[in-house]
């Protein structure tokens, strides 16, 4: 702020510098540029007062963010949403909801924005509150608010946590541009909640759709499986293998394929989809042949032809 003398701050200013200030470790920085604002008659800007509450809770100083809430002579809805944001992802759901209250109460509900909305169902879903996150939910079918990504996935996360595990797939099976993201929280959800052959079936229904898992996905369905008994059925072999495969561990998912054959169980189509791309991944040409001919004498010409594609590189 050496320069501030010879510079003429204005809001466009602030509002350009403030995105470099959202570390914790910018802090003082922060601090610095907001005493910056106040100097320059700025404590009354609407938008640069919320973008500096927002910009305290990014940087995990919530204390400043009410000061600067509390401080403010007008609060807009913008106000009340940024310090709810700032609560819910700093892992304060009791406080976000407190606040939530108060602003329903003040007559500003109808003015929650889709963030504030996004959050105060992770809030809700924390803290058990499934009364209240139907009642948000309702909000927005009445308003026809537009369901982005982060708002599904938090009524995903909302009926998860609240036990209500077949309503989120119920509500995950009505999306239609379905997020790694959502499969990830579905998947993830059925396994925490006891349910591991519903993980697995949701797995499946990713790969058939075309998704690729990540590490999320996988340690999901890993977790099913260990739920399950300890006699493997195919669908536990399968993903395992697949997960194997699709991370680069070819030679793994192939000891796998082997030790399913030794154990009695027979491989399906997903279990071949896995092992052939395992080997097209990790670049084993002469396995990948060998198990495409083993499969030649499972499935009939048509089956096999859609097959071919794993082998291709």
């Amino acid at each position: 702020m050496q320069m501030e003398e010879k510079l003429k701050v204005n809001e466009v200013t602030l509002l350009n510098v403030l995105p470099a200030c959202l570390e914790e470790s910018q802090l003082l920085s922060l601090k610095e540029l907001h005493a910056c604002s106040l100097r320059h008659g700025f404590q009354d800007d609407e938008l640069v007062v919320n973008a500096f509450i927002a910009a305290y809770a990014k940087c995990g100083s919530l204390s400043y963010a009410e000061n600067v809430f509390h401080g403010m002579k007008t609060k807009s809805a913008s106000s009340w949403n940024a310090l709810i944001g700032g609560y819910v992802q700093n892992g304060f759901p009791g406080e976000a909801f407190d606040l939530y209250l108060l602003m329903r109460d003040s007559g500003l509900d109808h003015e929650f924005d889709c963030f504030a909305i996004a959050n105060l169902l992770l809030a809700c879903g924390h803290l058990k509150f499934l009364c209240y996150g139907k009642e948000i939910h309702s909000y927005m079918l009445r308003n026809g608010l537009e369901m982005d990504e982060f708002i599904c996935t938090s009524l995903l996360s909302l009926y998860i946590h609240c036990e209500k595990i077949l309503t989120a797939k119920l509500f995950f099976d009505r999306t239609k541009d379905k997020s790694l993201v959502g499969w990830n929280t579905v998947i993830t959800g059925f396994s925490q909640n006891g349910l591991p052959i519903e993980a697995l079936d949701t797995f499946r229904e990713m790969l058939s759709s075309g998704n690729q898992p990540n590490v999320i996905a996988i340690t999901g369905v890993l977790g099913a499986c260990s739920h399950l008994t300890k006699e493997k059925d195919e669908a536990s072999w399968n993903v395992i293998i697949t997960g194997y495969g699709l991370h680069g561990n070819g030679q793994k998912a192939i000891e796998l394929f082997e030790l399913m054959q030794s154990s009695g169980c027979r491989p399906d189509s997903f279990t071949f989809m896995g092992v052939l791309t395992a080997c097209s991944h990790a670049g084993l040409v002469t396995e990948g042949l060998k198990y495409f001919s083993q499969m030649q004498s499972f499935y009939d010409r048509a089956k096999v032809r859609a097959f071919s594609v794993a082998l291709a590189d």
